[in-house]
């Protein structure tokens, strides 16, 4: 709305009412800077290490259907959530990873706001979000109530500028851990 409201109005202005209520303390949040056709092998090692709960955003509904599929062809419990999904479809996917039949929900931004799952672990962004406010919705799915949570955003190195952007935004500085293959003995 807003990309198209600057198209057709002549010097639009945005007026906020109130504050977001920004990130939560109790989220920790974590960078991975690798090549794009890293993402899916470092995706599947990361889910093979994790017994949590964990939920990825992509951006696309096309894009979720086919994470997912490659996802559970590794043996790991997976289901799609997304748009062209029936609402049977969508419930059915919930209410499988709420009562833990699925281990990961790969989902598109349907899934970052009003989604109320307790105890998600982690939140991957496969790609980095297209703006601060889809960040902040995505990662607040943990780190609720009085838990604890990871948020994964996996970068390629085209992407750095949109990253910085929402670090900028958000006042927040991820953390880039070293990559194991670099690290010294």
């Amino acid at each position: 709305v807003m990309r198209a409201a600057t198209l057709i109005m002549r010097d639009p202005k945005v007026i906020r009412v109130g504050r977001t209520s920004g990130l939560a303390t109790a989220i920790t949040h974590v960078g991975h800077v690798l090549p794009s056709h890293e993402k899916t092998p470092w995706l599947a090692g990361f889910l093979r290490r994790t017994n949590g709960p964990t939920l990825v955003f992509v951006r696309t509904k096309h894009w979720a259907e086919r994470l997912a599929k490659r996802i559970a062809s590794g043996n790991i419990r997976c289901a799609a959530l997304h748009a062209n999904r029936t609402q049977s479809q969508r419930t059915a996917a919930i209410e499988g990873f709420r009562s833990g039949r699925y281990q990961v929900l790969v989902a598109t931004d349907i899934a970052a706001r009003g989604l109320d799952i307790e105890c998600i672990e982690h939140i991957i962004n496969y790609e980095v979000p297209t703006t601060p406010d889809a960040y902040v919705h995505r990662v607040g799915r943990t780190g609720r109530a009085a838990a604890t949570g990871t948020a994964v955003t996996l970068v390629a190195p085209e992407e750095m500028p949109a990253l910085r952007v929402i670090e900028r935004s958000l006042n927040l500085r991820l953390t880039h851990p070293p990559c194991p293959a670099r690290v010294a003995s």
